[in-house]
């Protein structure tokens, strides 16, 4: 069956909302939307990751971390991707479903469907914005987070905090919305380098939030910044 895709703008460049109508199952991409479940405080392998907080103290800054070469396998049951233009690095569950520039997207992971009753697509999906000003990771957030309260209320954020990605420190927003008939949650991770803002978007059902994180943990792991 045909879907619909429907398009909102959220008030700010990079933020939208692509949605699967009917009986279709729902695909917010990319976007942001999150609820008040809480993400895991325990790290992985002992380093901030993006799905926990990190304190200012334990995030390597760029010099003291160096780069890790991506291999030229992935991890047993994960598919790689790769753009070169934007030096993105990263690998993915293989039953995870990619769309390479969907709905404005570098790329868009879609999670597998949980039988026919499954109405919304869960979904982790990659942006690239320059970043204009000399704006840094901080304040680039900070714009985003204010964005994102006026949209759906102060009470829209449910955490904010720092974090690593490929070694680079970078901001997380957690925030509510509705979509239809739809709670959804979402984790957003920020990360500057080269002049360049990587905006990554985990999307889920609120229900289904926690069960898709060791996935999501194991791609912002990977990925590789270059």
């Amino acid at each position: 069956m045909d879907k619909k895709i429907v398009l909102l703008a959220l008030g700010f460049s990079f933020l939208l909302l692509a949605g699967c109508l009917g009986s279709a199952r729902a695909t917010p991409s990319p976007s942001a939307y999150a609820s008040v479940t809480a993400v895991p405080t325990a790290s992985v392998g002992g380093t901030a990751n993006a799905l926990t907080t990190a304190t200012p103290s334990s995030i390597p800054s760029a010099s003291s971390t160096p780069e890790t070469t991506p291999t030229a396998s992935p991890t047993s049951g994960n598919t790689i991707f790769e753009n070169k233009d934007f030096g993105v690095w990263l690998e993915y569950p293989s039953n995870w479903e990619k769309k390479e520039n969907y709905m404005n997207s570098l790329v868009t992971l879609l999670a597998p469907r949980d039988g026919e009753s499954d109405g919304f697509s869960e979904n982790l999906n990659l942006i690239t914005r320059p970043v204009l000003d000399n704006a840094t990771v901080g304040q680039y957030a900070a714009s985003v987070e204010n964005e994102l309260k006026g949209a759906y209320g102060a009470g829209s954020v449910v955490e904010s905090g720092v974090t690593v990605v490929s070694g680079i420190p970078s901001r997380k927003i957690i925030f509510a919305s509705p979509f239809g008939n739809f709670s959804l949650q979402t984790l957003m991770v920020v990360s500057l380098k080269n002049d360049t803002a990587y905006v990554f978007t985990y999307t889920a059902e609120k229900t289904a939030y926690q069960k898709f994180l060791p996935a999501m943990q194991g791609v912002f792991d990977s990925v590789r910044l270059g």
